[in-house]
């Protein structure tokens, strides 16, 4: 996926393919882009292998580049470093670097304040990988599943808020994944 663009619109969009196209790629690359390959703290044995696993083949450039409008309406750019487990928040509209109003590169504290919600929260309930859905023997449960849970929960509870997250349009362009 190196040296592309992904553009995506508010809603739903499917990406489909022969085996072997990137889908799996595209969603680990945009899931990155936008919440980081692991969340902030010491990295434990499975954030190394995580991270290792996604390492480009061609030694090249092991980076994101998130172009979004945050749910304040804001339009931001959000740099990934995967090899110095850093990230960058830039105002796109004055190229300032304002990484300190969003946690100082903490990724959590990012996530949290670019989306609303927690990353894991958010993680699990706004990206489901194929490989988790063969596992599920009713598909429409998880929809059941996920207004349930959302019904039986405060109007401020953590599923509430990533339903409202996952409904606003949120990504505007991934680059140099």
């Amino acid at each position: 996926l190196a040296e592309r663009d992904f553009r995506f619109g508010p809603g739903l969009t499917i990406v489909h393919g022969p085996n072997e196209a990137g889908k799996s790629t595209l969603h680990t690359a945009l899931s990155a882009a936008l919440f980081g390959l692991v969340g902030s703290g010491r990295r434990k044995r499975e954030d190394t292998a995580r991270v290792e696993r996604y390492r480009p083949w061609s030694g090249g450039r092991y980076a994101a580049t998130a172009d979004i409008v945050a749910g304040d309406g804001r339009r931001l750019r959000i740099e990934w470093d995967f090899d110095r487990g850093r990230v960058a928040v830039v105002d796109a509209a004055s190229g300032s670097d304002i990484t300190r109003d969003f946690g100082a590169g903490d990724v959590d504290a990012l996530v949290q304040t670019v989306w609303g919600v927690d990353r894991g929260v958010y993680l699990r309930l706004g990206h489901v990988e194929q490989a988790e859905l063969a596992h599920i023997g009713d598909p429409s449960g998880v929809r059941h599943a996920i207004e349930a849970v959302v019904g039986q929960g405060a109007a401020d509870s953590p599923a509430q808020l990533a339903v409202a997250a996952l409904n606003h349009p949120h990504i505007v362009t991934i680059h140099s994944v």
